[in-house]
């Protein structure tokens, strides 16, 4: 009697532990999964952690951990602030959220439609917002870097207001 029961405590042990490593694997494959793992650690304000799921889910192409990723990486939650990154998601949103607007629209879905529209518009706003702020930054380093030279030639001939506005606009 005492093997029997042994030999049940250990079947049911090891029941145990490989239903905990399936969901573990799930976990890492499972981009929903990754995306509300990576909300949770979010509200906790683990953002390292919360950044890495929800980057991990966006590379699987789910839209609102793609959403998500996007806004951390241009608020640099998470991670260091890189708007770069977060302008190539921005346009990987807008494709993608037109995409399945048009989707819906061929479907008669008016719900989802509404929705991936208002996502389009968000992103096409927020590419615009990224855009203007790294121009911004790059013409601020261009009158700096314009500002810093010290060339006896330069004094002798400024550079006319016709160059410098072609730079700049």
């Amino acid at each position: 009697m005492k093997k029997f029961l042994l030999i049940i405590s250990i079947l049911i042990n090891t029941q145990i532990i490989n239903i905990s490593a399936m969901d573990k694997n799930k976990t890492e494959i499972d981009p929903e999964m990754q995306y509300q793992e990576g909300l949770s650690y979010l509200e906790n304000g683990e953002n390292e952690k919360a950044f890495n799921l929800i980057e991990a889910a966006a590379r699987q192409n789910h839209i609102e951990a793609l959403i998500e990723f996007t806004y951390m990486l241009y608020k640099g939650k998470g991670c260091n602030q890189n708007l770069n990154s977060a302008l190539k998601f921005c346009d990987l949103i807008i494709d993608e959220s037109d995409r399945l607007a048009n989707e819906a629209y061929q479907c008669k879905d008016e719900e989802k439609e509404n929705y991936y529209d208002n996502i389009y518009r968000e992103f096409n706003t927020l590419y615009r917002k990224i855009t203007t702020e790294l121009l911004n930054a790059t013409s601020k380093i261009i009158t700096a870097l314009l500002a810093l030279k010290d060339d006896d030639k330069l004094k002798e001939k400024p550079i006319s207001e016709e160059i410098l506005n072609s730079m700049f606009c």
